[in-house]
């Protein structure tokens, strides 16, 4: 464990605090509750993916206490370095599913929120 605060971090944890945020409120609103209507959805499809929203919000939150946690030097730097690994390759996957499925960057914006929890995970590692 570092006892070096580490303002990269704790950033990252803040971004990553907006990203659960609009996960839970916006997405839950926009997209949880739509799907938990899909009648014509099978109960097992529908539920394995709200059960798969669920998954997402718990490793959102844990996003922000690795970030938070390490940022804080409370824990170790590894948990923010695994966290910025995570934060990449949701950035990457977001942009080539919408660029696979020739969808809207504006519709699908999910990228943008992790745009910015990967750079300042980046730069925290880079420290």
């Amino acid at each position: 464990m570092s006892a070096i605060a580490n303002g990269w971090w704790l950033a990252a944890a803040f971004f990553s605090l907006v990203t659960a945020l609009a996960h839970i409120f916006v997405g839950g609103r926009q997209i949880a509750a739509p799907l938990l209507a899909a009648r014509t959805l099978h109960p097992i499809v529908r539920y394995t993916h709200y059960y798969c929203w669920h998954l997402v919000t718990i490793v959102l939150l844990a996003l922000v206490l690795a970030f938070a946690g390490a940022g804080a030097g409370r824990l170790a730097g590894d948990l923010a370095i695994a966290a910025t690994v995570f934060a990449v390759l949701a950035t990457v996957w977001s942009l080539a599913l919408v660029t696979m499925m020739g969808m809207s960057f504006r519709l699908m914006p999910q990228w943008a929120l992790f745009v910015p929890v990967a750079l300042c995970g980046l730069a925290g590692w880079a420290l």
